[in-house]
C-alpha cells in the first residue's frame, strides 16, 4: 500500500528560471554568427539532444572567455537612476560591431537545474530556445538601428 504521508520535495521550476541559459545560446549565436545552437535547443526531441547544445554554446563562450575568437566577453552594468541592470556584451576585438544581451551567464547551479528540468520534460528546451532566438533577433536588430555600435 502506498503511504500518501510520504512527500517528494521537488524544485519547482519555471521558464523565468532558465533565463541566463537562454543568455548563454544567444550569445553563442552571436558569437558564432549563426543561430545553428539556438536551432538545436529548440529542435531537441530528447534530453540529450538539449544538453549536447547548451554544452556546445558554454563552450563557444569558454573559447571567447580563453581570447581564442575575434570577439570578448564581458559583464556590465549600467545604474539608471536607482536601478542598476546587468548585460552581457559581446564585441569584436577589432572592429565597432558590440552586442548586449539583457542579463548574465548562468551559474553551474543554473545549468544543473535546467538538466534535470530538461530530463524531466524535453518541452523546456523548446521554450528555451524560443527566448534564446528572440534575444539574438534582438541583439541584431540593435546594432542594425545603431544602437549598441560603439
Amino acid at each position: 500500500m502506498f503511504d500518501y504521508s510520504i512527500k517528494i520535495a521537488m524544485k519547482s521550476q519555471s521558464l523565468s528560471d532558465f533565463r541566463r541559459v537562454a543568455n548563454a545560446l544567444a550569445l553563442a549565436a552571436l558569437v558564432q554568427e549563426s543561430t545553428t545552437v539556438i536551432d538545436r535547443m529548440a529542435y531537441a526531441l530528447t534530453p540529450e539532444q538539449s544538453v549536447r547544445a547548451l554544452n556546445d554554446a558554454l563552450r563557444t563562450i569558454a573559447s571567447v572567455s580563453q581570447g581564442s575568437t575575434s570577439f570578448q566577453v564581458s559583464q556590465v552594468q549600467v545604474k539608471k537612476e536607482e536601478n542598476t541592470y546587468t548585460f552581457t556584451e559581446v564585441k569584436e576585438r577589432e572592429g565597432n560591431m558590440r552586442y548586449k544581451i539583457p542579463g548574465g551567464l548562468p551559474t553551474q547551479e543554473e545549468v544543473t537545474d535546467f538538466i534535470d528540468a530538461v530530463t524531466a520534460d524535453v518541452r523546456l528546451a523548446r521554450k528555451v530556445g524560443a527566448v534564446a532566438l528572440s534575444l539574438y533577433v534582438r541583439a541584431k536588430q540593435e546594432v542594425s538601428k545603431g544602437e549598441v555600435k560603439s
